[in-house]
């Protein structure tokens, strides 16, 4: 997956970015890709840390037009980061996608649920690597994983 990613300002998001992704598919397949603009937003709460809402939807971009090699697929998250008073937090993702093209259901409805936990895999892994990064710099001499 390559990505290009482009800041963009906006007033009421506390981040905005424009992602472009292609995706590599197995033959017979058609390759994807999806431009989406990335919005993250913190919200107060009263609970340390507050709570974080993310929305990525795909765009249409006349920076990044379509191509004939790659379909251009379609998709939005929604995702929602509630702090808890104990310093854990609860997260909920909701996806809704079209990859685009004629697909087996058979393909989309193996590929899915593993790319999902792939994803989950991947958040968590980044939010360990982020608090050990904020340790480190609190505790002087300590290491990064």
């Amino acid at each position: 997956m390559q990505e290009f990613r482009g800041a963009e300002a906006a007033p009421h998001c506390a981040v905005t970015e424009i992602r472009y992704e292609m995706f590599q598919w197995p033959a017979p397949l058609w390759n994807r890709d999806n431009v989406a603009r990335l919005r993250r937003v913190s919200i107060e709460t009263g609970v340390p840390g507050g709570d974080i809402a993310v929305l990525c939807e795909s765009i249409k971009d006349p920076r990044l037009p379509g191509c004939t090699e790659r379909v251009r697929c379609w998709g939005r998250t929604v995702v929602r980061i509630q702090s808890n008073a104990d310093g854990s937090c609860v997260m909920e993702r909701l996806t809704l996608a079209n990859p685009g093209g004629a697909i087996p259901s058979l393909i989309v409805n193996t590929t899915a649920p593993r790319l999902a936990k792939g994803w989950m895999t991947n958040f968590a892994q980044v939010c360990h690597k982020e608090e050990a990064g904020r340790k480190a710099k609190a505790e002087p001499g300590a290491a990064v994983l």
